[in-house]
């Protein structure tokens, strides 16, 4: 049960974004409650308490005095909070019997036909803090009206969507400036949500309130919701949505972000700068208030906080760009770069030695050694104890980056049928009266007569792709420890006998007499967290290919012989049935039988125990429990970059808030909104460190979860105009995540009022989980001043963390 919270109103404050200080105190939460409903005081009370609710504004109009003081609390309870809304003629027999339980929190009455004379003899009475004003949503006259009274509480009835273009946020403005000196109080119709009425637009959304809400609570005004029905009934969610948000705790935590309003250039750093561009982009703050001059002429700027980004041409000769505002001025001069090799620059020293990664060869074979250095040098490469003078390919100025290299016949002492390691080449630079000597970046390997290659993947997302370089069109992606056969060597990339290349920087050459034959001793069925495992216990860890279709899944295995096994049945949920398939080439294939559809699959292994894993993944589905839909849901949730990485910087520059600090305001606000529904979440961010890609995987591998979501920010090149780049992005790799990035895409656009700029099919190692829908979420341009400005905004990340935990919550209903 909740603890029931009851807070004074804050103070009505004005919302600037990104600068407007977060209210102090909760606002007061309160429900509608009709006294013809024949709710009791304690029925009213304890709903209330369990669901954050502070009061109770009870509808009298049609009930009676009796009705007031049946309304109390009985010998013992702690008085609720009631506000009585009422005609002018019952309300100060009714305030009195309130006033008599003790429970009495204000007198409210119609606008429309309600007087100041009234409203002076209450006040006298009752005090002038607790006598105040009900507004019926769209009364033009009422409104009017009640801007020429004095009441101390305006409870302002609102039927507009926050996604509308004029719609919540514009009427709290216009509510604001009519009552600058009253406690506001809206009133919020869940009865609307995902139901059509007759009166204007229903809200099409099931967390509309949880927007309005927010809205009010960042502006220090009071929320009430009606329909006391359509809480009961918990309507569409809605109501469990709504107290979860009550909840809400990280945007109080929250650093507000900050924007300058002096006049400064962010990008570039320097008062002068030499790019390669023909364009560049000047990023800087301003007053938003002044207009901004550059050169003399007026910029114009599309933020509401001053933000401006200018695209300008570029000379080789340079130019001296002036922005000004007032009496203050701020320049910087740009340059651009000779591209006619007139300005190349000199080295002294040797770069790109080669190879930068493993080489697998054979006795007898061509091997061609190269690197960078100073034209006019003398170079040598030594390996295998053979030193070789490596020639100049083409002329050049003294002293220009040049490349040397030499064609070698590969001669070494190696045993037959064994791959050994010459080592790494060794190069020495003769230039400038000094010898200097590198080391290349990787060893050569020799294979011996009658040896057969293989190499092991060194990576938990070790890519085997189609071709070399083919971009993420993968044939599968291995395990750490998991060997293949090497059936020829292209220049940093190995093709494997099970039909695709691996890169040389992603695996290791596998030394001495090479023998992968993989046979299975035994298999072993576990299960947790929504999983069930298949521990094989393997002599050689194997290649391997799976795909789930349907109910089965399907998973082959390498230079593999399963011989002791015809079918393996198991009365499980999942693996209820082992089928090995010898394929007749060296490797089997296990169809594994599931009882129900699969969500996902992985693969474990363990180089030292010798144990291949397979895990399957059951569907989430949602709990019962309509308060915490999300009970027994496992989600990771891994804001992009942080510790030392700060990512992109935005417009603000480098002193302003940065990608990551956006990644991190989203990533918590997302996982508490679905911690507050009821999920399990794995929150993988870097601390002081930064995360490689399998550190922000391999946690949410290992704790299994049902859901992967990394957060990034946009950004755009120097040379792009920033002004015009904007909008969300969702990437995902496997189909099997393609309905929820669809989701994600199309929800946080429609809730930030950002670009939809689609659901995005890539290779990204953070979308390659295939335990279950993986994705990334690039929710906006953080250098473009206007979308920066919603990036930054507290409204539009609690929006974004509502888009997906809707998206969530759709794709695990069933």
């Amino acid at each position: 049960m909740r603890k029931l919270i009851s807070l004074a109103f804050a103070a009505a404050l004005a919302f600037a974004l990104a600068v407007g200080a977060f209210a102090a105190e909760t606002p007061q939460r309160l429900f509608v409650l009709d006294a013809a409903d024949g709710v009791s005081y304690s029925e009213a009370a304890g709903y209330a308490a369990e669901n954050g609710f502070s009061g109770v504004l009870l509808d009298l109009r049609g009930g009676d005095e009796k009705t007031v003081k049946a309304f109390a609390p009985a010998e013992g309870e702690s008085p609720i909070s009631v506000y009585l809304l009422t005609d002018s003629a019952s309300a100060e027999a009714f305030a009195k019997a309130a006033e008599e339980n003790g429970n009495l929190a204000g007198i409210i009455l119609p606008a429309g036909e309600v007087t100041e004379d009234i409203l002076s003899s209450l006040s006298e009475k009752f005090g002038p803090e607790r006598v105040g004003l009900f507004l019926p949503f769209g009364d033009e006259e009422a409104f009017e009206k009640a801007k020429e009274l004095s009441a101390g509480i305006v409870f302002a009835e609102n039927l507009l969507s926050s996604y509308s273009e004029h719609g919540y946020e514009e009427y709290l403005e216009e509510c604001r400036e009519a009552f600058p000196d009253s406690v506001l109080i809206t009133v919020n119709d869940l009865g609307r949500v995902l139901a059509p009425v007759v009166r204007g637009d229903f809200f099409g959304d099931a967390f509309e309130l949880n927007n309005q809400y927010l809205i009010n609570r960042l502006n220090g005004i009071g929320f009430c919701v009606s329909d006391y029905g359509a809480l009961l009934k918990n309507a569409n969610g809605s109501a469990s949505f709504l107290t979860a948000a009550f909840e809400s705790g990280v945007l109080d935590e929250h650093a507000d972000f900050f924007v300058s309003s002096e006049l400064e250039i962010t990008r570039p750093t320097k008062s002068s700068l030499t790019v390669s561009t023909y364009k560049y982009t000047i990023f800087g703050t301003s007053d938003p208030e002044k207009p901004l001059y550059m050169d003399g002429a007026e910029v114009e700027r599309i933020s509401k906080s001053g933000l401006f980004a200018v695209t300008v041409d570029v000379p080789k000769s340079g130019k001296t760009f002036t922005f000004s505002q007032g009496d203050k001025s701020v320049s910087v001069t740009l340059k651009r770069s000779g591209s006619d090799g007139s300005s190349a620059g000199t080295t002294s020293k040797l770069t790109s030695c080669y190879p930068s990664s493993s080489v697998l060869t054979r006795n007898g074979e061509t091997l061609t050694l190269a690197c960078i250095g100073p034209s006019g040098a003398t170079v040598y490469a030594e390996i295998g104890g053979q030193k070789h003078t490596l020639k100049q390919n083409a002329a050049a100025n003294p002293g220009v980056p040049a490349w040397f290299s030499k064609e070698i016949t590969v001669d070494a002492d190696v045993p037959e049928a064994e791959v050994a390691s010459a080592g790494k080449v060794v190069y020495t630079l003769v230039y400038g009266g000094s010898t200097k000597t590198y080391e290349s970046g990787a060893e050569v390997f020799v294979a011996g007569e009658n040896a057969r290659l293989a190499v092991r993947a060194a990576t938990e997302l070790a890519g085997v792709e189609k071709e070399p370089k083919t971009a993420g069109n993968y044939v599968t992606t291995l395990r750490t420890g998991c060997a293949d056969y090497v059936t020829e060597e292209a220049n940093g990339w190995y093709k494997l006998s099970c039909g695709g290349y691996i890169s040389a920087s992603h695996s290791t050459v596998i030394t001495g007499e090479v023998d992968l034959s993989n046979r299975i001793s035994s298999a072993e069925r576990k299960s947790a967290d929504g999983a069930e495992m298949l521990v094989l216990k393997c002599s050689s860890l194997p290649a391997f290919e799976g795909k789930i279709n349907g109910k089965v899944f399907s998973i082959k295995l390498y230079n593999t012989e399963w011989s002791d096994f015809s079918s393996t049945d198991m009365d499980f949920e999942l693996m209820y049935r082992v089928n090995p398939v010898d394929n007749g080439d060296g490797s089997v294939t296990l169809n594994i039988f599931s009882k129900c559809d699969l969500w996902g699959w992985d693969v474990f292994t363990d180089e030292e125990a010798g144990t291949f894993t397979v895990v399957l993944k059951k569907k989430p589905v949602l709990s019962d429990d309509p308060a915490k839909p999300l009970s027994g849901i496992k989600i990771a949730v891994c804001p992009g970059h942080g510790g030392t990485d700060p990512g992109a910087l935005s417009v603000a520059g480098e002193q302003g808030v940065n990608e990551a600090q956006i990644n991190l305001a989203n990533s918590k606000a997302i996982a508490e909104s679905l911690e507050n529904l009821g999920a399990e979440i794995v929150f993988i961010a870097a601390q002081d460190e930064k995360l490689d890609t399998y550190g922000r995987t391999n946690p949410a591998r290992e704790a299994l979860v049902d859901v992967y979501i990394c957060c990034h920010a946009n950004s755009v090149a120097e040379n792009a105009d920033a002004n015009l780049w904007c909008g969300t992005q969702v990437y995902y790799h496997y189909d099997s995540s393609a309905e929820f990035s669809d989701k994600l895409a199309n929800y946080i656009s429609s809730a930030t009022r950002r670009d939809h700029e689609g659901s995005i099919q890539d290779y990204y190692s953070v979308t390659r989980l295939t335990l279950c829908p993986a994705v990334m979420l690039e929710v906006g341009f953080i250098s473009n001043p206007a979308e920066f400005e919603s990036l930054i905004d507290k409204v539009d990340i609690q929006k974004t963390a509502l888009a997906v935990t809707k998206a969530v919550i759709e794709i695990c209903d069933n």
